[in-house]
């Protein structure tokens, strides 16, 4: 069985970096792309990942998905 001792791990952060923020569009939505990498359970860190997110006022939307599962 495996060692639980660290478990759950939690993210802060210290955990992710934005490398970049560009604004989309601002109008009565505001469409914001960012880029940013984050913290591997390895240890390393993850490629640069590219993300667009709708904002309006003080709430964001944030929509994961997986590229790799995507032809």
């Amino acid at each position: 069985m495996s060692d639980k001792k660290n478990l759950p791990f939690k993210f802060s952060q210290n955990d992710v970096e934005i490398t970049a923020k560009f604004d989309l569009y601002n109008g009565f939505f505001r469409f914001v792309e960012y880029r940013f990498r984050h913290k591997l359970f390895n240890g390393g860190w993850s490629k640069e990942i590219r993300r667009e997110v709708l904002e309006r006022g003080n709430a964001g939307v944030i929509l994961p998905y997986d590229q790799g599962s995507v032809s």
